[in-house]
């Protein structure tokens, strides 16, 4: 079944795709609810809007701008320690890192959510370990 939904996905046929999902994910016994968390009727629409709006917000500027700056006082301080170059990155810590990535989180503004890197496999983690050590890398000489 996995392989009809990867197919469809990758042949961009949408009807397909989601008729091989709920064939596999949806129950045939599920019921539409008429009550949700105690609401009914037109009531029920905010208790949907107030979930999704807790679990997808993405990161904002401000926070971007705060990492930023927290990344730059730690590999300031490991030049100024003198405890440079920086530790290789290891490719089992850091896919023991992705299984801990939490799931159904809104995306960045670059469209990546966290199931991409969870469901990308070794080869990503790979490339991502290269990618992080020539970041890390370059940012130690400059």
């Amino acid at each position: 079944m996995n392989d009809s939904l990867f197919n469809d996905l990758c042949t961009k046929n949408n009807d397909s795709f989601w008729k091989s999902w709920r064939k596999q994910f949806c129950s045939k016994n599920m019921k539409s609810t008429s009550v949700l968390n105690g609401k009914t009727g037109d009531d029920i629409l905010p208790e949907f809007t107030q979930f999704y709006e807790n679990v997808f917000k993405p990161n904002t500027a401000d926070s971007d701008d705060k990492f930023h700056v927290e990344l730059n006082g730690l590999l300031s301080a490991r030049i100024h320690s003198g405890s440079h170059p920086v530790q290789r990155i290891d490719v089992h810590t850091l896919l023991d890192l992705i299984c801990h990535l939490k799931r159904q989180k809104a995306a960045g503004a670059d469209g990546i959510v966290s199931e991409h890197i969870i469901y990308g496999g070794e080869q990503l983690a790979v490339q991502a370990m290269h990618a992080f050590q020539c970041s890390l890398d370059s940012l130690i000489c400059t």
